[in-house]
């Protein structure tokens, strides 16, 4: 999903389609719908979009969760919890949960996190997380996305 969402998302509906063809082809012109469902990227990745996922994707960029970026993503991930998210990434979300939680959950989907850069403030007072899209992944996949082009 990861290519799909940054390089290759020319190639999706191809994909999409593909696979729903080959279904068919193999159903005897009958599909069942959660197989189907499951096999089609392009809502996730229209979701992923929508959610301003990519804002995570920018290399050395520094996030807070109370930076008003991050309280939008919440705000709406939140608004769209149940139906869509739940439904097309099979993620719970809670209001409950940070903006930061939230962007890993998401993140996670895509075989990405952030990770922890250090504190912002004072010492001995309350002081913000900042953290950042992890430089490598466990499988370097975008090296291979760019390699492979």
């Amino acid at each position: 999903m990861h290519y799909y969402l940054t390089l290759g998302r020319e190639f999706l509906t191809n994909r999409d389609a593909k696979r729903a063809k080959a279904q068919l082809e193999a159903g005897q012109n009958s599909i069942w719908k959660p197989d189907f469902n499951k096999g089609q990227l392009l809502p996730a990745v229209l979701l992923l979009e929508s959610l301003n996922l990519l804002q995570f994707l920018t290399p050395n960029v520094q996030l807070r969760g109370s930076d008003e970026k991050m309280l939008e993503f919440k705000a709406l991930a939140v608004t769209h919890r149940y139906v869509v998210i739940k439904n097309y990434l099979n993620v719970s979300i809670s209001e409950k949960l940070t903006p930061v939680a939230i962007a890993q959950k998401l993140l996670a989907k895509i075989d990405l996190k952030l990770a922890y850069v250090g504190r912002l403030g004072i010492c001995c007072t309350r002081s913000a997380k900042v953290l950042r899209l992890n430089s490598c992944s466990k499988d370097n996949s975008m090296g291979w996305f760019i390699a492979f082009i």
